[in-house]
């Protein structure tokens, strides 16, 4: 099948300079393969591309911007149990398991008083899971389409621990700073379609 829809990030606790770290709606796409067991249980393979949001986070001291993003690849194996087999609409559970490969943008941050400072991208590869609800509607014998809400823990997103600083005089410094992080836990709402071969 395939499935397309948006992500609505959660907030979640960031580190040092960042009190919270909330992202912007993006959206999402992919597609899965898989069979059913009896007429109730299945089993799929599930790929996900969540697109780039820009985070917005808050800092515990002064500061006249700061910004970075993410993104993620998301790899699950689902579970599936139709919970109503008998009409047009067949609601569903759904439970997955697997590894979502998260990157962080360059975190930059600027003071007009101290200068600017910024951590490196980094790629990083963590468990992820998720739990769903949703519903198969039949559109011809051999095809349905879907509607499903989801949350997605993909887990922990960092930028590398060095930072660049820059201070007003613009004399440039690179040094360990401690990693800028949050974690992927978000709403995603998708329509879909399944093929039956």
């Amino acid at each position: 099948g395939v499935r397309a829809g948006g992500v609505f990030p959660n907030n979640t606790q960031g580190n040092t300079d960042l009190q919270s770290v909330s992202g912007d709606s993006t959206y999402t796409a992919g597609f899965s393969v898989g069979r059913k067991i009896q007429d109730r249980f299945a089993v799929e393979l599930e790929y996900m591309n969540r697109g780039e949001s820009n985070l917005n986070s808050s800092a515990t001291t002064g500061g006249v911007s700061n910004s970075w993003g993410v993104k993620a690849n998301t790899l699950m194996l689902n579970a599936s149990a139709d919970i109503i087999t008998d009409t047009p609409g067949r609601p569903y559970v759904k439970f997955g398991l697997g590894a979502s490969r998260n990157e962080a943008s360059e975190y930059k941050y600027s003071d007009d008083t101290v200068g600017s400072r910024t951590w490196g991208s980094k790629v990083v590869t963590k468990f992820a899971w998720q739990a769903a609800l949703g519903v198969n509607v039949s559109v011809t014998k051999d095809a349905d389409a879907n509607i499903e809400y989801a949350y997605i823990d993909r887990g922990e997103f960092r930028t590398k621990d060095t930072v660049t600083r820059v201070n007003t005089n613009g004399n440039i410094s690179t040094r360990s700073g401690g990693a800028k992080l949050g974690k992927l836990r978000e709403q995603v709402l998708t329509v879909g379609v399944k093929y039956k071969f």
